[in-house]
């Protein structure tokens, strides 16, 4: 929604001297998108991790936190809430090490709705919710959003997180939103799609994508390929809905 919003001609026009606040959350934010939004709005930008099943934000941004902070994590706990990052056995895992979010609290959803299969698989006697997101949690208590977990995609034995390919793919000036998405491979397993929506007026081809990501991620991580489209199916909550790219796909 920000993206679109920073977008429209003529945005400077628009009088929000009057907000306060946003909240940019609901999948992996780019510290781009952050630094831009503090820039051209002028107002404090609060980076926050939630879901339907925790009833609203489980993290917020302590108001001493430092800009890095603000930019690149979402924050830490609120008052009332735990957060832990565990791995495939459901063990917690080291500070700085990527894993699953777990979330204990008291708005955490009692179950699915005659569902008793689904809800057994993400909570557990202890009440710790397993939210299937990627994350990980500095020394300091800040959570980063990595992506969700089973959009993470096996390329010839390597682990992709799409997250971390779009934030590269959102540097490049003449990107305008980007998805990525394991496809099926005969010989690698599965390889990595990107979609890529270029901003108006701008020019690129899928080697010049592709060149431009070589320099900063590991070559696994590359795009096997680049689709170019005009837009992005999207949620009412403005997040790219990748199940229906995995569809046409």
């Amino acid at each position: 929604i920000y993206i679109l919003q920073l977008n429209v001609a003529g945005f400077e026009r628009y009088d929000l001297s009057t907000l306060e606040r946003v909240i940019v959350g609901a999948a992996p934010v780019t510290p781009e998108l952050v630094a831009e939004l503090s820039r051209r709005i002028a107002v404090q930008v609060v980076n926050a991790y939630g879901a339907s099943e925790t009833a609203g934000l489980v993290t917020w941004m302590p108001p001493d936190a430092s800009v890095e902070q603000r930019t690149q994590t979402s924050g830490t706990p609120m008052p009332g809430f735990e957060i832990k990052i565990v791995d495939a056995g459901r063990r917690q895992v080291e500070p700085g090490t990527t894993g699953e979010i777990a979330v204990r609290g008291g708005s955490i959803m009692k179950g699915y709705f005659r569902d008793e299969e689904q809800t057994a698989k993400v909570l557990d006697n202890d009440g710790w919710w397993y939210s299937g997101d990627l994350g990980r949690i500095d020394t300091d208590g800040f959570l980063t959003i990595e992506g969700r977990q089973k959009e993470m995609y096996i390329r010839g034995g390597f682990n992709v997180y799409p997250a971390e390919v779009e934030a590269v793919l959102q540097k490049h000036p003449a990107i305008l939103m980007s998805a990525v998405i394991g496809v099926p491979d005969p010989v690698l397993g599965e390889k990595g799609r990107a979609f890529v929506v270029l901003r108006e007026g701008s020019h690129l081809t899928a080697d010049q994508v592709r060149e431009f990501c070589r320099s900063r991620i590991a070559d696994y991580k590359l795009p096997d390929q680049v689709v170019f489209r005009a837009s992005l199916p999207l949620s009412g909550l403005g997040k790219v809905q990748k199940s229906r790219l995995v569809e046409e796909s």
